[in-house]
Order: structure tokens, then C-alpha cells, then sequence
């Protein structure tokens, strides 16, 4: 069920999306799709047999160019204007869709990773939100509603509310408490911030932000532990082996090979009964930590994860013993 953000604005993921489409949206007149692919179809690989119709009317591309589809249907200079633009970058697609075609459905291709590019994105993304809400009711939704459309909904309260990033995250996880955008997403927020709730292509921030993003430097990245298989002396001298040799560790029961050590298990409280998603919260002072759906979770890198426990890194701080 999508959640209510604001007057005529619903964040939720891409099961809300496809009741919306199949004509159960509760006056829902515009979608905003955040997922890797801006094709209608890409909802058959959630839900295979899926049936949602669809009707391109533009699509727009990174520079300012649009194609309309009507003019492309018509044939006139169709083959001079593809050819114009060959190696530019989708930035959006618009189509009619959903039963008797009455939803405007701007599908956007952005990936849930920490060092893709959201900034480039929120110009357009808010004047759809802007244009769902004028001319009726929108829902914002990604695969799993927690990262892509949080990242924009809280860029829409930043402008739209004059809020700070910490501050909009934060109203809108009173309406969504589980919604977090990963933490690629959330630097970005922050130069939006800094740039005064606008993309600003001539400031020293942004042009920071595109060198950075042109070589390909991600934001941020994680550290593993050690592969607690390993003999211990392929493990690096920086990872310092415990006292105790007797420490219990997890075996496969076929080859014998070391999965897991003691250290590496997390305890937690039991969910309550019948509960197939909800918030993780730290045991001691009930902080929100993150997020579990047993029907899973979309990953940074793509993959559906079932059953999914999440833990957002902006969440905890790392440190030592």
C-alpha cells in the first residue's frame, strides 16, 4: 500500500505501481517510475504475465533534446533526428499507460547504487511531481520504495518546504518510516543543499561532482571482513586473529569448509508473529537501524535479495573495539 507524503503525493514500490496501472490507484493520475529500465515490460520480470498497456508520447534526453513520439510515428525527418542523437543519454520516458491509457507514466532509467548520478535527474523528476500534483494525484515509486523515490521525494521537500536534507529525510519517514537512501544519494542531497535546492551546472559543487563522477570515483565503498575460510596466513596483517582457538565456527556439512565464525553471528529479537516487513531497531535505545521484508529487498547492485535484513550504513558508525 503506497504511503500518503503530502496532499496528492504517494511514495511506494513497484507492486503499488502495478495496482496503479491496472486501474486500483485511488485516483492516481501520475506515476513517477524510478527503476533501471524506463520499458512498461520491465514490470513482467517482477510479475511475469503481467498485462499493462502503453503508449509512448515523448522521450527526453540528457542535454535538453525531447523526441515526441507523434512526430516519430508520422515518419517526418525521423531518420535525421535519431541520427542527431546517437551516444546521448535517456533521461526520461512518457507514456500514456495503464487501463484505457488515462495514467501519465514518466519512467526514469536510475539504478539504486551509491555512485549513480541522482543530480542530473531531480530537475525533471520535480517539475513531474509538481505537474502529478496540479493536475491530480502522483505515486513516486521505485522497486522496493525505500531508497530511489525517498532520494527524490526528500530533494521535492527540500525545494518545495526550504528544508535542509537531514530535515526532509526526516518528515518523510513520518509518513514512511523505513524509506533511507543510500548514502551516494544522500551526498548528493547535501550538494543540493549547498547549491540552494537547485542544480546548478556552473557551481564549483556540481563541477566537483561531475569530474568525480566522469572518472568513475565512487562516493563511498565497503569493507568486508576477512573470509573466515582462509588459512590464517592469507589473511591480512591488518586483521588480528582472536586468543581463543576454540572460538565455534560453522562448517558446510559436505565439504567441512569454514562458513561463518561465531563473531560473525548476529543476535536479534524475534519479529512478531505474522509480520512480513518492518523497521530494525537497535536493542539498546530502539534506534531505526534499518529495514527487513521477508518477500525481499532490491540490493545497491540489482539483485532481489529474499528474504532481505537491511542495515543503512548512514544508520551506525564504524569503529573499534
Amino acid at each position: 500500500m503506497p504511503y500518503l507524503v503530502r496532499e496528492r503525493l504517494f511514495i511506494g514500490n513497484i507492486g503499488d505501481a502495478a495496482e496503479v496501472l491496472q486501474g486500483g490507484g485511488d485516483g492516481v493520475t501520475h506515476l513517477l517510475s524510478l527503476l533501471s529500465s524506463v520499458s512498461v515490460s520491465f514490470f513482467l520480470e517482477w510479475r511475469p504475465g503481467l498485462v499493462i498497456p502503453a503508449k509512448e508520447v515523448k522521450k527526453g534526453y540528457f542535454g535538453g533534446a525531447e523526441i515526441e513520439a507523434a512526430a516519430a510515428e508520422e515518419g517526418e525527418g525521423k531518420e535525421e533526428e535519431e541520427e542527431g542523437l546517437k551516444g546521448k543519454k535517456l533521461m526520461y520516458s512518457v507514456q500514456a499507460a495503464g487501463t484505457d491509457l488515462k495514467v501519465t507514466r514518466m519512467a526514469v532509467p536510475l539504478r539504486d547504487m551509491e555512485d549513480e548520478d541522482l543530480l542530473d535527474y531531480l530537475d525533471v523528476c520535480l517539475d513531474f511531481i509538481d505537474k502529478g500534483r496540479r493536475e491530480g494525484s502522483i505515486l513516486v515509486h521505485c522497486f522496493a520504495g525505500v531508497s530511489r523515490s525517498a532520494a527524490i521525494i526528500t530533494a521535492y521537500l527540500m525545494k518545495t518546504e526550504r528544508r535542509s536534507q537531514e530535515d526532509a529525510l526526516e518528515s518523510l519517514q513520518e509518513s514512511c518510516e523505513f524509506v533511507c537512501p543510500n548514502d551516494g544519494f544522500i551526498e548528493q542531497l547535501k550538494m543540493f543543499e549547498e547549491m540552494g535546492f537547485k542544480v546548478d551546472c556552473s557551481s564549483s559543487i556540481y563541477k566537483r561532482f561531475r569530474n568525480s563522477y566522469n572518472r568513475g570515483e565512487k562516493m563511498d565503498s565497503s569493507i568486508f571482513a576477512a573470509d573466515p575460510g582462509l588459512p590464517a596466513e592469507s589473511i591480512s596483517s591488518e586483521i588480528t586473529p582472536k586468543d581463543d582457538v576454540h572460538t565455534p565456527c560453522y562448517r558446510c556439512k559436505k565439504c567441512r569448509r569454514v562458513v561463518a565464525l561465531q563473531e560473525n553471528i548476529i543476535t536479534h529479537t524475534p519479529v512478531e508473529e505474522g509480520g512480513m516487513e518492518g523497521k530494525l531497531t537497535c536493542i539498546h535505545c530502539k534506534w531505526n537501524l534499518g529495514y527487513f521484508n521477508w518477500s525481499g529487498i532490491q540490493c545497491s547492485c540489482g539483485s532481489w535479495i529474499t528474504p532481505a535484513f537491511q542495515i543503512h550504513k548512514s544508520r551506525v558508525d564504524i569503529s573499534t573495539l
